[in-house]
């Protein structure tokens, strides 16, 4: 508390502008945290630097956000479900802190719907939607069980690998109750849930000075922010544009976006269990 009562004695006419909070020391090998890098304030002490320093506005929680009503394409529709094209930068479903959503805005258009699955906000991609209650059971019961397959593009900051191999990272990941919605690498005795993702290197290049790598990805299991920390820990390589798992922290908000891309979802049809695929081309490769 003395630190901050000679703080605001000081300088007590200068208007703080934003908080943030830095690594310094070696990161712990469960965390995807840089040296130096700013990082979003921790979930679990903004109550604390809220109370004791009011006027202080801490960075932003969420990073994208674009305001408005955001356009859509659907991509495949039928009597049970509709899957759309999601733009980066909006939520899949209504939130606290962010009122637009793909669910809302494109139940302006249909009527009510039914989650069964869900991308993060900076991803974009496929997102499924089912249409009635016997539907969304239908198809939550074939994401639980596996019945899905996802097919992920991305491109990630630094070299890892040659073309055309292909990896299986496999790290237990749970919640860091000092700062959720961000994941660590946990132990399956510590609360840790399995989590196995296979990637193929596709291509490796060089972009004004920095390498990149294009990969495709494939869950093997679903677990919040996966392949983000998957590729940041398991890979050493962050998904580009990832300021919660990328080397820059919050200086990754000067890309126009995160790199991750639902490019092709696979799923038992309702009506009669056929398999359905939706692919939409995530067009990164044009970036390399």
């Amino acid at each position: 508390m003395s630190v901050i009562n000679t703080w605001r004695e000081h300088f007590c006419d200068w208007r703080p502008v934003e908080l943030l909070e830095t690594r310094a020391g070696t990161p712990f090998s469960f965390e995807a945290r840089t040296v130096g890098a700013p990082y979003s304030v921790r979930t679990f002490t903004r109550p604390l630097i809220a109370s004791l320093m009011p006027e202080v506005e801490q960075a932003p929680r969420i990073p994208f956000s674009l305001g408005k009503n955001p356009d859509f394409e659907v991509l495949y529709e039928d009597q049970d479900s509709i899957a759309i094209l999601k733009p980066s930068g909006i939520p899949s479903v209504p939130g606290i802190l962010e009122p637009v959503n793909m669910k809302s805005v494109l139940e302006e258009k249909t009527g009510p719907l039914y989650t069964v699955h869900r991308l993060d906000q900076g991803t974009s991609g496929v997102l499924l939607f089912a249409k009635n209650a016997a539907a969304a059971a239908s198809l939550s019961d074939a994401f639980a069980s596996r019945l899905t397959r996802k097919t992920y593009t991305a491109i990630l900051e630094g070299e890892t690998g040659i073309a055309g191999s292909v990896e299986t990272l496999r790290l237990p990941l749970g919640g860091d109750p000092f700062d959720l919605p961000r994941q660590i690498v946990l132990s399956e005795s510590n609360r840790g849930k399995s989590a196995k993702s296979a990637a193929e290197i596709i291509a490796v290049s060089e972009h004004r000075g920095f390498a990149r790598t294009l990969v495709r990805l494939h869950p093997e299991t679903g677990r919040t922010h996966q392949l983000r920390i998957h590729m940041a820990l398991g890979f050493g390589c962050p998904i580009l544009g990832d300021a919660l798992y990328g080397k820059r922290g919050l200086f990754e908000l000067r890309e126009p976006r995160l790199y991750l891309h639902l490019e092709e979802l696979t799923f038992p049809r309702v009506s009669d269990g056929k398999p359905v695929t939706v692919r939409i081309d995530s067009g990164f490769s044009s970036l390399l």
